[in-house]
């Protein structure tokens, strides 16, 4: 269902695999009703591992194995979500990037990276904004102490805070840097930021 909304499925294949989940889509299509998508599915500057076949493979095998998802999310720890979308593509995936095109073995498995990427960006959201809806402090301050939990994200806008002296220790360091960075920095709201009126502040002062 995932690769057939996704287009992915849109085509003859000569691999028996996707021939195989082309058919259960067009009965599950019918089935369900499911409307065509016009969103088509990007593959340009994306890494092979990270090619949507294989994310839709991996997100599907984590579907798969647990039923009252959110549920279970909400009374479970950090460490055991992390462990259990660290999950693997089918093994039709291991020696593919795409379909009907064969490529040397390697299991396709969801990295402590990505894992964690996926906790900070859809599921801590998820878990704070159902907090706030229902009034429950319990989930408000459970999706609080797992960016507390966390390990700090590396990318390029953490990179250039580092360079700049501040440290960041914990997830929610790093995602108040990017936030700051995103809200005030890119949106030229200084005189609106503390950080940024204590700069002008000082270049002021030094300027006179």
């Amino acid at each position: 269902m995932l690769s057939g909304q996704a287009g992915l499925l849109s085509r003859d294949f000569t691999d028996p695999f996707p021939e195989k989940l082309k058919r259960e889509y067009r009965f599950l299509k019918r089935k369900y009703s499911l409307k065509d998508t016009y969103q088509s599915v990007h593959f340009f500057r994306m890494r092979p591992e990270s090619f949507p076949g294989i994310r839709l493979s991996q997100l599907a095998v984590f579907f798969s194995g647990q039923t009252a998802l959110f549920a279970w999310i909400a009374e479970t720890s950090f460490a055991t979500v992390q462990r259990r979308l660290m999950v693997c593509a089918q093994d039709y995936w291991d020696n593919h990037f795409v379909f009907d095109k064969a490529s040397t073995v390697c299991k396709k498995r969801v990295g402590h990276t990505m894992a964690a990427t996926i906790i900070i960006n859809s599921i801590i959201p998820l878990i704070y904004c159902f907090g706030k809806y229902q009034s429950d402090s319990g989930m408000h301050r459970k999706s609080l102490e797992w960016l507390e939990q966390m390990s700090p994200e590396q990318n390029h806008l953490i990179t250039k805070w580092m360079k700049m002296g501040l440290s960041a220790k914990k997830a929610g360091n790093t995602q108040s840097l990017i936030e700051l960075k995103k809200e005030y920095c890119d949106r030229r709201r200084c005189l609106e930021c503390d950080i940024g009126k204590q700069i002008l502040k000082t270049t002021d002062e030094q300027t006179f």
